[in-house]
């Protein structure tokens, strides 16, 4: 149970059976108040940010999407490259060992 939910629950006691809140109760629950409504608004904020955040992954996601059609439209065969990769790997460590 929170610090605030605590003060709140005493405060309630305290109304019901005393009948009275003490000036320090009172300056208390006020700066409760304060610090709600601070982290109600920071909350909205960060789900604003959250919300922009969203459209934004999901244009990359779509773009993305979009690229690899293209891609695939317009790509060679993988074992080509992958012939071609593997000779030039095979031609540089005979450079190396060489000193060609």
């Amino acid at each position: 149970m929170s610090a605030a939910a605590v003060f709140c629950n005493k405060l309630v006691i305290d109304v019901v059976f005393v009948g009275e809140v003490s000036e320090s109760q009172k300056q208390e629950l006020e700066q409760y108040q304060a610090t709600v409504k601070r982290q109600e608004a920071e909350l909205v904020e960060v789900r604003q940010q959250l919300a922009k955040l969203s459209e934004i992954v999901d244009r990359q996601t779509d773009d993305m999407k979009q690229l690899n059609i293209e891609a695939k439209s317009v790509s060679l065969p993988l074992h080509s490259f992958t012939g071609n990769l593997l000779w030039l790997s095979v031609w540089q460590l005979m450079c190396r060992c060489f000193s060609l």
